[in-house]
């Protein structure tokens, strides 16, 4: 029993149920439209993009979060093995960013870029 209420408070201290909301990042232009959310993996986040009538799952990592200036970049790649995926690099300050969307080439090439989307942070 102590046991249980000694993970209830490190639970509760670690703030798992302080903000129920989750953050999700939408970035879209004409074409394209990604949208990133908060998994219960502080690191992790899950995505959609859309275009064309297509829908691709995505799976991102936080790469540098800096909370004193509301910054954050993310970093995703399409969620299979091969070559030839899509790939996105988000970068938020605040309630705003931008993203890159591009697509894998042949190695050695460089990925290819398709679209610079504008994003917003809302919360759900």
């Amino acid at each position: 029993m102590n046991q249980f209420i000694g993970f209830i408070a490190l639970v509760m201290s670690t703030g798992l149920f302080a903000n129920p909301e989750r953050e999700v990042v939408t970035c879209a232009n004409e074409h394209y439209q990604l949208v990133v959310r908060e998994t219960a993996v502080v690191t992790f986040r899950q995505a959609t993009l859309t275009f064309s009538n297509r829908t691709i799952g995505m799976k991102c990592e936080v790469v540098l979060e800096n909370n004193n200036y509301s910054h954050t970049e993310i970093s995703c790649e399409e969620d299979r093995a091969g070559d030839g995926r899509y790939l996105a690099g988000i970068t938020v300050v605040k309630e705003e960013g931008q993203a890159e969307l591009s697509h894998e080439q042949i190695y050695p090439l460089k990925p290819k870029t398709l679209a610079n989307l504008s994003c917003k942070v809302t919360y759900e």
